[in-house]
């Protein structure tokens, strides 16, 4: 796909300044053949309208006439391209292009070679809170907004509340998630995510051992009467819980002990950021970051909630009349005419 600095997809049609905004999930018409021009050039041929791509006088992007993808005539020379691979923007660059780098798909050891790459929580050998790439390593925390912003949740521990939750483990996961749980919980309580039953109140982690704070086992409370409640028949509908103290304080013992039954117990689950407002690629959301799936987007990347993916899209990259700028992926490449 080509794209121009206004956000426009560039059509193989006869008439392709569209003020339609496209988006990935493109139709044949944005979609091209890389043909091999000789002499290191290429050609790009749309199949759908068998025209090729060209720039006429080194200006003006347009179609050119109907001609098969195998008979590219020698003396074309506006329809001629060279590539120029631009690869990972080095720190700094690529911000001027308007892009974001990808986040990393796994964060193992401490070096890493991209500077101010995020690596989110489920990628392989992340924290909850995340890793970025500081001076060549990994450090534990966000890259500046990536994943700055987390909410949190009651639901039950056996079940899934729904794409994007994750529930926490253990005493040692919840004291790293500690300051932001504890801002959190002072300001908003335990929301509910969703109505579920439980047979037992007790707080649970993902390892079935019980939540402590300060050696207590906690349970369910309504925050207006203080008082412990275990909905087994309807379920939990309160639109906020809390537990036996409504209020904690940094210096509290988050801990984890035996004891209780278990019967999908009540458990503290947590989510990156707001829901991407948009979230099945057809353009940015309105705040960043923002959760896709599993996955978190950083700034200017597109959402495909479906299959958890933050695609990097240039904001504004270059005039039509200048080269065009190709994503393939999260690389990019320029074409540049000779005319």
């Amino acid at each position: 796909m080509i794209e121009n600095g206004f956000g426009h997809f560039m059509k193989g049609s006869p008439s392709p300044n569209s003020p339609e905004i496209l988006v990935p999930g493109l139709s044949d018409e944005e979609k091209f053949t890389v043909v091999d021009a000789g002499d290191g050039n290429i050609a790009l041929h749309n199949a759908g309208y068998n025209r090729y791509i060209r720039m006429k006088n080194g200006e003006d992007m347009d179609a050119s006439d109907v001609k098969d993808i195998d008979k590219l005539p020698a003396d074309w020379s506006w329809e001629r391209f060279q590539v120029l691979d631009l690869g990972m923007p080095a720190a700094g660059w690529g911000e001027k292009l308007g892009m974001a780098r990808p986040p990393a798909t796994s964060c193992r050891g401490l070096d890493c070679r991209l500077e101010n790459q995020f690596c989110p929580s489920n990628a392989a050998g992340s924290m909850p809170e995340g890793r970025c790439c500081k001076a060549g390593k990994w450090k534990d925390g966000p890259c500046g907004e990536a994943e700055a912003l987390m909410r949190f949740g009651m639901y039950g521990v056996d079940s899934s509340p729904g794409v994007g939750w994750m529930l926490v483990q253990s005493a040692a996961d919840f004291n790293k998630l500690k300051e932001k749980f504890l801002k959190y919980y002072n300001a908003h309580g335990l929301p509910l995510i969703g109505t579920f039953t439980s047979t037992n109140c007790c707080f649970t982690y993902g390892n079935h051992q019980r939540l402590t704070y300060n050696g207590n086992f906690q349970t369910v409370n309504d925050p207006s009467s203080g008082l412990p409640t275990c909905d087994t028949v309807g379920g939990y509908v309160l639109p906020a819980y809390a537990m036996n103290d409504k209020l904690w304080t940094g210096t509290a013992i988050l801990g984890e002990a035996t004891g209780c039954e278990d019967g999908n117990n009540p458990a503290i689950w947590y989510k990156k950021g707001a829901d991407c407002t948009v979230a099945d690629g057809s353009g940015r959301s309105d705040s960043y970051p923002c959760t896709c799936g599993t996955g978190t987007c950083s700034t200017n990347q597109w959402c495909f909630a479906k299959s958890s993916e933050c695609l990097t899209i240039p904001l504004s990259v270059l005039p039509i009349s200048a080269p065009c700028l190709v994503m393939v992926g999260h690389w990019s490449i320029r074409l540049r005419n000779s005319i």
